[in-house]
């Protein structure tokens, strides 16, 4: 008895059948988040393609030489950025028309179950929808590698924009003050002078190391006046470049990238210059005592 009351219970069991449903809305709701999601994510790499590729329009609109180093490469750049962004519209676009099509088959439904139409296209078009999401992550990733190497090159060409006002303002603030510095080393060079051509006679070597510290800080007292002035032509430049505008392009191959390097280098040679008198001053002064 026992043996064929299992038997009964067995065959009982295979013959039920599993139903599965779910609701429609959820999965409404869960395919317009992945759209809603792709269009995000190609919305901000076309934005960020179109950054990048004003700041080089702009810099063809002034005459730069698209034809020269980094040009070429950040061009490049920006057409695979572009082949990125036409793939992802393309695949967001697929997700848009499975999203139809399952508004389609769940016209007038709450729910959909596993033994009805239906059922079997919407785990298809899930299953799609998922596919075409993820590679939509990872042609964002793509992208972000793009955009990485264009910025790279970008910044080792130093290209880019400044604020003139801002410039000419911490300039001019730091002329004032080498000027400064310029007057302190007027006395340092007299001085100088002095311990070697005064009534004193010296020793033989501190006469040498004087001679030698005096010839040191008059050609960086003379350097000194040379870059200033090369500094302060680079200002004025600066101030007469697009009047009417507050930032300024920096493009490979034009005066403002040329000119920034240059005043930049101009200021720390006269640092250099600056430090150069201060120790021979001192080597003499330490001879004479």
């Amino acid at each position: 008895m026992i043996r064929i009351a299992c038997g009964l219970a067995l065959l009982t069991l295979t013959g039920c059948t599993i139903r599965y449903s779910v609701k429609v809305d959820t999965q409404r709701q869960a395919l317009r988040a992945l759209s809603a999601q792709g269009t995000q994510i190609a919305r901000s790499v076309d934005q960020a393609r179109k950054q990048r590729q004003r700041l080089l329009s702009q810099c063809k609109n002034q005459d730069a030489p698209m034809a020269e180093t980094p040009y070429p490469e950040l061009r490049k750049s920006l057409r695979a950025a572009a082949d990125v962004r036409r793939s992802m519209q393309a695949k967001n676009r697929k997700i848009k028309r499975l999203l139809k099509t399952f508004d389609q088959i769940t016209r007038n439904k709450k729910r959909l179950y596993s033994d009805r139409p239906g059922w079997k296209q919407n785990q298809s078009i899930r299953e799609k929808a998922q596919t075409l999401h993820a590679a939509l992550k990872k042609l964002s990733k793509d992208a972000k590698a793009i955009f990485t190497r264009f910025d790279q090159a970008a910044r080792q060409a130093k290209l880019g924009t400044f604020d003139r006002t801002k410039m000419v303002t911490q300039a001019t603030a730091q002329l004032k003050q080498l000027k400064s510095q310029l007057g302190k080393v007027v006395p340092a060079v007299k001085s100088a002078e002095a311990q070697l051509n005064g009534t004193v006679v010296l020793k033989v070597k501190a006469k040498v190391t004087c001679q030698a510290a005096l010839s040191q800080m008059i050609q960086s007292q003379k350097a000194i006046v040379d870059l200033i002035e090369s500094l302060e032509s680079g200002v004025q430049s600066v101030q007469k470049m697009a009047p009417n505008q507050s930032k300024i392009l920096v493009c490979p191959g034009l005066l403002a990238h040329q000119l920034l390097p240059k005043m930049q280098a101009d200021s720390k040679a006269i640092s250099k210059h600056i430090q150069t008198i201060n120790g021979a001053s001192a080597r003499c002064r330490e001879a004479t005592r």
